[in-house]
């Protein structure tokens, strides 16, 4: 073999061996999510105040009904409200509203986060009730909200106002609601004693 030719391959050959010898590691790219037949994050609705954390889960079942236990993808609607890990740890940021996405394998669920200023006091909320409310009440954690308005609508939040139910018990206009007491039953349900007072 010519001389010249030698020094070449051996040369071709460190070149070839100091090129793998990198400092940075190639990271590996995650696999696929394989196709999934449903997506449910929990809770689906929570309120938290501005720098409070919450560990957020998903249930994933596959197309043959199997638990899915491998990489979902989380996002924040939007990042000024909060922000939200690769493992569903939501830390919040900002005044507001916004939804948390969990999704993959052609699925999707989501979940409704409402963030509190760390001041304390009333904060403005949508109930989205074409109704005028007339009057509120809170538990003391503000957690639990009642309110009521015209043509006897009653609203009950028990997340802090990330979500309400409506009922209608009376066509009367409602112009205040209080309680007497209240306690906490079995799976969360509220039970209390509470007046809805009709000032017509």
């Amino acid at each position: 073999m010519n001389p010249n030719l030698k020094r070449l391959t051996c040369g071709l050959g460190l070149l070839v061996l100091l090129a793998g010898c990198g400092s940075e590691s190639n990271p590996v790219a995650p696999g696929p999510i394989p196709p999934l037949s449903s997506i449910v994050v929990s809770p689906a609705a929570d309120t938290l105040d501005v720098g409070e954390t919450r560990q957020f889960t998903a249930v994933a079942l596959d197309t043959a009904g199997d638990p899915y236990t491998g990489r979902l993808v989380w996002t924040s609607t939007d990042d000024g409200v909060f922000t939200v890990g690769s493992t569903g740890l939501v830390t919040a940021r900002g005044e507001g509203s916004a939804q948390l996405v969990v999704s993959g394998g052609g699925q999707s669920d989501v979940a409704t986060i409402l963030v509190y200023p760390t001041t304390s006091g009333w904060v403005v909320q949508t109930s989205n009730a074409a109704e005028d409310l007339r009057d509120v009440f809170a538990d003391a954690d503000g957690r639990l909200v009642w309110v009521v308005g015209d043509g006897g609508l009653v609203l009950l939040s028990g997340d802090g106002g990330a979500t309400w139910t409506r009922r209608v018990p009376s066509t009367y206009d409602l112009h205040g609601v209080w309680f007497t007491s209240a306690c906490l039953g079995e799976a969360g349900a509220v039970v209390a004693d509470y007046r809805l007072a009709d000032t017509e």
